[in-house]
């Protein structure tokens, strides 16, 4: 008589993390050993009156509707799949999408496990085989992966 085990199991979606900073400052970004940033939004501009506006006039906060459209593409351009990043919220990176308003760049990422990002990547061709090689060598040497 054989005896199976069953096992049902669901992924969790990764920490997603997020950060503002405002108009003129870095937005610095870092993952822990072994992961890899992946940008799920961002934007440069102001959505709501309340970021960054401590000591602003309030014609500087009001405009709440303001969006530049090449934000989460430049952001990922420098970012997507690497350790640590940093990039100016500034005018000069992003251009001015509304002038007069003080504006932040918010930012939505996740810290996702080398392998996996690699696997998003590449849409998992022939990734897998390589990603369990890899950490198969890394766990053989004791390394802290």
């Amino acid at each position: 008589m054989r005896s199976y085990l069953s096992v049902t199991y669901y992924c969790l979606p990764p920490e997603i993390r997020s950060s503002a900073v405002c108009e003129n400052a870095i937005a610095n970004f870092k993952c822990e050993d072994g992961s890899l940033i992946h940008i799920h939004a961002a934007n440069y501009g102001r959505t709501d009156s309340s970021t960054c506006a401590a000591g602003r006039p309030a014609s500087q906060t009001a405009k709440t509707n303001c969006y530049a459209s090449n934000s989460q593409t430049l952001v990922a351009n420098e970012c997507e799949g690497k350790n640590s990043c940093s990039i100016s919220a500034s005018n000069g990176v992003f251009s001015d999408p509304c002038y007069g308003t003080y504006k932040y760049l918010y930012t939505a990422y996740s810290c996702i496990p080398q392998c996996k990002l690699l696997y998003r990547l590449m849409n998992g061709v022939g990734v897998s085989y390589w990603c369990k090689l890899l950490l198969f060598f890394l766990q053989l040497i004791g390394a802290d992966f």
